[in-house]
């Protein structure tokens, strides 16, 4: 199975723009004199989602870690090229960025994009901007409640039928990270606690939740060690979703640790946790069979396994793994 060798970022602002980059005019580069998005080709063992994170950082000097892949397109007619494509906000003018490659950065509302721009990067602009109009409309909006976790909004809105009524949200202020750490000899470690909302006893991997402008590997981290005492050398991210997205905006990010060093754990005052050392086919079937509940442990779980059988995980990893490429 191809992996994507370019990443390109959609960034869109509130009024609905899309930020495009006037390509330089210059030989030896695709699409010479050219808007398109921001983006570049993969760097050596990174990751595509890395790939973007980091061109964005290159081109405009913004780091925005959670960056959503929304389309995978190939290059027809021109480069041939697999590409990902990338999507995010951000609120501000375009003449504020850092503009490090290109002639220069300006936001071009949709039904006006410019011209010369890759057919492939048109084609898929044509398909993803509309899907963007928001068919809500927010009167008001009101805060009920706010803790260091989370903060509870009501809003009054028109609904995509322009019917009255209230929508309430749940923001987060931690970013959900989980680690499903892998010793030498292919086992893997999970935490049991009891978890309060639920009045249950849960198995999961080590997770925990990292502020949303930290470094989310550096938070992971710091999590792993807290709670198994276990640093690794080592590390892949593997996994990005909404957790429940009808309600709140908690992202999560899942990565798979290995070569890894014991050390001394801290949990925190609110951890009550047990460690729980089992084979990682042990704990794929308890996630396959039922028997682990937690959202982030079930599907970092299956994850390493599909990516494992689709030959996208590095050899030094696949030695650790009971799965194969197919």
């Amino acid at each position: 199975m191809d992996e994507p060798a370019i990443a390109l970022v959609a960034l869109l602002n509130p009024a609905g723009e899309i930020l495009l980059l006037l390509r330089d005019d210059k030989p030896g580069i695709n699409y010479p004199g050219h808007w398109s998005l921001i983006g570049g080709h993969r760097d050596g063992e990174e990751t595509i989602h890395e790939t973007a994170r980091r061109e964005t950082l290159e081109e405009i000097g913004l780091d925005l870690p959670d960056l959503r892949r929304i389309a995978t397109r190939r290059d027809q007619g021109g480069t041939g090229s697999l590409v990902a494509f990338f999507a995010g906000c951000i609120d501000q003018p375009a003449e504020t960025l850092i503009l490090t490659e290109g002639q220069r950065v300006q936001f071009h509302a949709p039904a006006a994009l410019p011209a010369p721009m890759p057919a492939y990067v048109r084609a898929f602009l044509a398909e993803h901007l509309p899907r963007q109009r928001n068919p809500w409309t927010t009167a008001a909006s009101r805060p009920l409640y706010d803790n260091p976790w989370i903060a509870v909004t009501e809003h009054r809105v028109l609904n995509p039928k322009r019917k009255p009524g209230i929508y309430g949200t749940v923001h987060f202020h931690n970013r959900a990270l989980g680690v499903v750490p892998l010793f030498d000899d292919g086992s893997t470690l999970l935490v049991g606690q009891y978890r309060y909302p639920q009045r249950l006893y849960s198995w999961e991997i080590p997770e925990g939740g990292g502020k949303l402008a930290d470094a989310p590997r550096d938070a992971a981290a710091r999590e792993l060690l807290e709670e198994t005492g276990l640093v690794a050398r080592h590390w892949r991210d593997i996994l990005r979703m909404d957790l429940s997205n009808s309600v709140s905006d908690e992202t999560a990010l899942a990565y798979v640790a290995w070569d890894l060093e014991q050390r001394a754990a801290a949990p925190e005052e609110t951890e009550d946790l047990a460690l729980w050392r089992l084979s990682l086919l042990e704990a794929y079937r308890m996630a396959r069979d039922g028997e682990i509940w937690d959202a982030l442990s079930v599907a970092a779980l299956l994850q390493l396994r599909l990516l494992a059988e689709d030959g996208k995980l590095p050899d030094d990893l696949i030695r650790l793994l009971p799965w194969r490429k197919l």
